[in-house]
């Protein structure tokens, strides 16, 4: 009986270690290459190259969401043992993203055939350098998208730390060819080729892999059926909207602030916009941890250790989102000098905004996760999408009205109005799913907004020794609370308790 618990943490540990690897990468390309480009090709050039890249990633939409609704779903399938189903779902899917990056290559060649990317983007390189680039950066992208979804079918059969291993090690390749060619300042139109045989690579050893540990799910393209196609892309459509969410938060905001107040207020939202996204990456590295198994065991029926390990999930991401929103807070005005050399950039109204946005927006995201494992999404997607519509035509009168911070403040009462109806949505899922965790988190937040708010504008004025004593002592405080108010008290033992399993379930049977 104990094995069940021990299964789910031994694959959970061992995707979150994969997933924590992948982010050392993600800051090591962070960090060194945009210094590297720009040391061996000019900053002009890095500029273009930049343009090149940001045109081609807007090709990841023909995903459509589709990835994501088909690991869930296939993982469904094969907990249920319909393993008929799964190869059908499977093929069909794999058939239609097959056609869509068929689609995208003949596009992008004719438009590369009608159009000058020079003339258009107003690139300064020559002709054949712009083209070989955008054909090698279109396909790159193209294919990641069928490796995504092969490397996918890892997490469908139980394997998402095995998965997660192959994903971090392609990104690790791409890291260590693309600083390779940098050095070596290898022609610019020659770096996304190599950097696309990275791709091909990991999907060879993806798939060997796949073929060693569940033989019965190796992908296949011999299945096709319309009315399973229609099953597939009306779902899949609405993980597509979050993609364009992204557009309406990140993006409209910028564009707006830069019409309306100019690059100081565009660099002081982005800085304090990325610093609080660091705490926001830090926990979906849990989310992204956790997700798979919620996944599995809603495919199983297991409702009553779904319930207890999404409850175990649900309390460490509210105590991180908010213990790190704080600390995010109280070291701003300290980071930024170092990290920027510019401590005009600091705004402590903005950034107080930005603290309680982070909080509600964890608190918002864990909830929605139950939905988006299990592919329960659609009306939470239509929420989320219209919400968002609305911030994006508000950010206009709220930048007039208060700047910066009328971005930040009208960003949280959107994600309030999602954490509302998400939480009424997730009932369905899991009945006995209480609002309590959340109001607890949302005051918290609060709390935090009218204790720091003071303390954190005198915290400036310290010294460096007094700083550093007080925000020791505000981190010990601040992991204290969150974990007396979730009831963490003694991590360990409350998630051991959590997941202990009660009778096991018959269905659950695979991948442990």
């Amino acid at each position: 009986m104990w094995r069940v618990q021990s299964a789910i943490v031994r694959r959970a540990t061992k995707t979150a270690s994969a997933l924590a690897g992948g982010q050392v990468v993600n800051v090591l390309s962070q960090v060194l290459l945009p210094p590297a480009y720009i040391a061996f090709y000019g900053i002009g050039v890095y500029g273009e190259w930049l343009t090149l890249s940001a045109a081609a990633a807007w090709l990841l939409t023909l995903d459509f969401g589709l990835q994501s609704f088909i690991t869930n779903a296939l993982c469904i399938e094969y907990n249920r043992g319909n393993l008929e189903r799964f190869r059908q779902m499977q093929s069909v899917a794999l058939r239609i993203c097959l056609g869509i990056v068929t689609a995208g290559l003949l596009a992008g060649a004719g438009i590369l055939a009608t159009f000058s990317l020079n003339e258009v983007l107003g690139l300064a390189m020559t002709r054949f350098a712009a083209s070989a680039i955008a054909i090698g950066l279109t396909t790159q992208v193209l294919i990641g998208i069928v490796w995504g979804q092969l490397n996918g079918l890892l997490v469908a059969v139980g394997y998402p730390h095995r998965s997660q291993l192959w994903a971090q090690t392609q990104r690790l390749l791409y890291f260590c060819l693309t600083c390779l060619l940098v050095f070596c300042r290898a022609p610019l139109w020659s770096i996304p080729p190599v950097q696309l045989l990275t791709f091909i690579l990991m999907a060879a050893i993806s798939l060997v892999d796949l073929r060693r540990l569940a033989p019965e799910a190796f992908p296949t393209i011999g299945y096709w059926d319309g009315a399973v196609a229609r099953t597939i892309l009306k779902p899949s459509l609405w993980f597509g909207a979050f993609t364009l969410n992204q557009f309406l938060l990140f993006q409209s905001p910028i564009l707006v602030l830069n019409q309306m107040l100019g690059k100081q207020a565009v660099v002081v939202f982005s800085i304090c916009r990325a610093l609080f996204g660091m705490v926001r990456q830090a926990v979906s590295v849990l989310r992204l941890t956790v997700r798979p198994e919620i996944t599995r065991l809603a495919g199983a029926g297991d409702q009553p250790r779904l319930r207890r390990v999404y409850d175990v999930y649900e309390k460490c991401s509210f105590a991180a989102g908010l213990v790190g929103s704080v600390l995010a807070f109280l070291a701003a005005p300290r980071i930024l000098p170092i990290w920027t050399r510019r401590p005009d950039l600091f705004d402590q109204s903005l950034y107080a905004a930005m603290m309680l946005s982070t909080i509600v927006i964890v608190g918002k995201d864990t909830r929605l996760d139950l939905q988006y494992a299990t592919n329960r999404h659609i009306r939470s997607a239509a929420v989320c999408l219209f919400s968002y519509c609305a911030f994006a035509a508000g950010t206009i009168p709220a930048v007039r009205v208060a700047g910066p911070l009328g971005i930040a403040v009208l960003w949280t009462a959107a994600e309030v109005v999602q954490m509302i109806f998400i939480q009424r949505e997730n009932r369905e899922i899991l009945p006995n799913v209480s609002a309590a965790s959340l109001l607890k988190l949302c005051a918290c937040g609060l709390a935090a907004l009218a204790i720091l708010v003071p303390f954190g504008h005198s915290l400036t004025k310290s010294s460096w020794n007094a700083f550093v004593l007080w925000f020791g002592v505000a981190t010990v405080a601040s992991v204290a609370a969150a974990s007396f108010t979730f009831g963490l008290t003694g991590p360990a033992g409350r998630a051991y308790w959590a997941l202990k399993p009660m009778r096991r379930s018959p269905l659950v049977t695979r991948a442990e």
